[in-house]
């Protein structure tokens, strides 16, 4: 292309790259598949172009013509793919390694009246983790408004609803980055974002005293009381109804205190705990085709491969299918050669087999799940350091005595079993140290159980006791859920026989009996008595039973609760309809496509918008 041409086509084109002369199939092959890899990392062109020259120099010495091409720019930063949440993610998560910390100084300087008081608190209230990249799905709702400033325009608070893995978290840290641009780009006053996450909490600390720390107080109160913060809390529900009554009471506190603040608040369910806050909005997983690019991102699988892997992991995982954490490490599970099991408890022990190759035996098999369950003892998904080598709460009158020997180390050691875990991504950190998933967590809790007496595990559960959240409509909630609720079906699958801990579950919590059924290997005499328990809830005059009959039918998720929930779905005489058909949405049988289409056209405005969900 002449110059006069290229100035020509780039009024319509970031770049324009030529290239003299005709090369072999091969090299154009693997120019193009480098060149293109490089800019689907949103790379500017010329990056990509030098990444490019210098594959093909590698493998193919000899062609020193084709390391010569002509690239024209329209820009002196040309990009052919831009993602602008990705950037800002990059320029703020960049904090943390102190590129910018005079820039934030001075941009403070200019923008926040009292300028020097917070540079070191943001960088500590920022999260820590993994700065996000490309799997923003559940912050999508932010499309209207499209921005933190535009939210906290639009609400003063709201809370984020959402199953495990829908991205509540990931919600969080991009709106904590996009709160900070303005601080980071010159431009007017905003609220200064806090990100907090309740399971990090010391006990009995109050949020603010735990805010306020190296800070005058004086000042920092002055400031709370003015509005100058949007507090993003995470961890509201953590592992218990308990945790959620306590979050619930703290958080209400300190909004009545300082109610000039803005605060987004994420948690599992509508807590049932009065939590003053008018708006709100569910987010969802991501869907199958998500999951699919998820799972073929990066080259990581092919996609026949990755629609078998789907189709195994939705056998074992159900409607927490769409997890990335979870989707990741069954990615990894693939690249090493091992076979996905069927079940929950299967998956987890593979991975951790994987995960934890390099640990010593005592560390992987006693120490950690150890940990696991103080956390999990403790209503915690987090635990810092400080924490780790403290002594145990005393007098808390949890019903299952819990090793608290953990406790009994020095600073010195819990920095050295951290600093070890850490190299293989079984825990995150650094102020606060987490498994990758809660799952896993549970997962962990399961195995430090898995050898107590029968006894001793039924008596951790206390009896169910059931409310609706949101009125009428609302979905089931157990207020005495406790941290070994979820871990008790991974301690069914690992017993050879899990009849007689699942045969004593049933008349306490029909749907966690439900869901240890569901991983149990073996279950012999109690598949009548269960199913024969099940009928009898969703056959009952009251709506908050059959509603637990129907989730503990999505829970146990073979062919026979399809079929009773697909009845129970059209049976106009059936009050708790909805909750049938958000079931057979979740279960996500093909099967069910006809009833949910019938259901869909249904007069009723609350049976069609239930079936339209479960079709989407």
């Amino acid at each position: 292309a002449s110059p006069d041409l290229a100035v020509e086509l780039l009024k319509g084109a970031p770049a324009l790259l030529t290239q003299r002369g005709a090369t072999t199939e091969d090299l154009v092959w693997r120019f193009a598949e480098s060149f293109y890899r490089s800019l689907t990392q949103f790379k500017s062109v010329d990056a990509a172009l030098s990444d490019a020259r210098g594959e093909v120099a590698s493998q193919v010495p000899l062609e020193s013509g084709w390391l010569t091409p002509s690239l024209f720019l329209s820009r002196k930063d040309a990009r052919v793919f831009f993602n602008e949440a990705r950037e800002r993610v990059q320029r703020v998560y960049q904090l943390s390694e102190g590129r910018y910390r005079r820039k934030i100084r001075e941009t403070l300087n200019r923008v926040w009246p009292k300028p020097e008081r917070y540079t070191k608190q943001l960088l500590r209230w920022m999260p820590r983790k993994e700065p996000l990249t490309s799997i923003l799905h559940s912050a999508d709702f932010l499309a209207q408004p499209r921005s933190a400033t535009e939210l906290s325009e639009h609400f003063q608070r709201m809370l984020l609803i959402g199953e495990a893995g829908s991205g509540k978290t990931m919600t969080l840290y991009r709106l904590f980055f996009e709160a900070a641009q303005p601080i980071l780009s010159y431009s007017a006053k905003s609220p200064l974002p806090i990100y907090i996450s309740l399971s990090e909490l010391p006990p009995r600390t109050p949020i603010v005293d735990y805010l306020a720390e190296g800070l005058d107080r004086e000042l920092f109160s002055k400031d709370l009381v003015e509005g100058r913060f949007l507090f993003l809390v995470d961890s509201m529900d953590g592992l218990s109804a308990e945790m959620a009554e306590r979050s619930s009471a703290a958080l209400n506190e300190l909004m009545r205190r300082y109610p000039m603040n803005r605060f987004v608040v994420a948690t599992r369910s509508a807590v049932p705990f009065s939590l003053e806050i008018p708006n709100w909005v569910e987010l969802l997983p991501l869907s199958e085709w998500e999951a699919m690019d998820f799972l073929i991102g990066d080259d990581a699988l092919r996609a026949e491969p990755a629609r078998l892997m789907y189709r195994q992991l939705s056998r074992c995982l159900g409607s927490k299918v769409g997890n990335p954490q979870v989707l990741t490490m069954a990615r990894r599970l693939w690249r090493d050669g091992a076979q996905l099991p069927t079940n929950l408890s299967g998956l987890y022990s593979a991975f951790y087999r994987v995960a934890g190759a390099s640990l010593e035996p005592d560390l992987r098999e006693a120490v950690l799940p150890r940990l696991a369950l103080v956390m999990s003892s403790e209503h915690r998904t987090a635990i810092t350091r400080e924490l780790l080598s403290e002594h145990g709460e005393e007098g808390r009158g949890d019903r299952l005595e819990t090793d608290f020997d953990l406790r009994q180390m020095t600073a010195g050691q819990a920095d050295e079993l951290l600093t070890e875990l850490s190299k293989t991504r079984m825990l995150r950190g650094p102020n606060a140290f987490s498994f990758p998933h809660i799952g896993f967590q549970e997962f962990l809790t399961g195995v430090a159980l898995r050898a107590r007496p029968l006894s001793e595990l039924v008596n951790s559960i206390a009896p169910a006791r059931w409310t609706l959240l949101a009125g009428e409509e609302g979905r089931p909630y157990n207020l005495a859920r406790g941290p070994l609720h979820g871990a008790l079906p991974f301690v069914s699958g690992f017993l050879a026989d899990s009849s007689d801990l699942i045969e004593n579950l049933i008349p306490l919590d029909l749907l966690l009996a439900a869901e240890c059924y569901r991983e149990a290997v073996t279950k012999n005499r109690v598949d009548d008595a269960l199913k024969a328990a099940m009928q009898h809830a969703v056959t009952q005059k009251n709506p908050l039973l059959q509603k637990v009959g129907c989730m503990s039918l999505e829970a146990l998720a073979d062919h026979w609760a399809i079929g009773l929930l697909e009845r129970l779905a059209i049976d106009s005489s059936f009050s708790s309809r909805s909750q049938a058909l958000e079931a057979l949405g979740k279960l996500r049988s093909t099967r069910s496509l006809p009833v949910l289409q019938v259901a869909a056209q249904e007069e009723d405005a609350d049976v069609s918008r239930a079936a339209l969900d479960a079709l989407n």
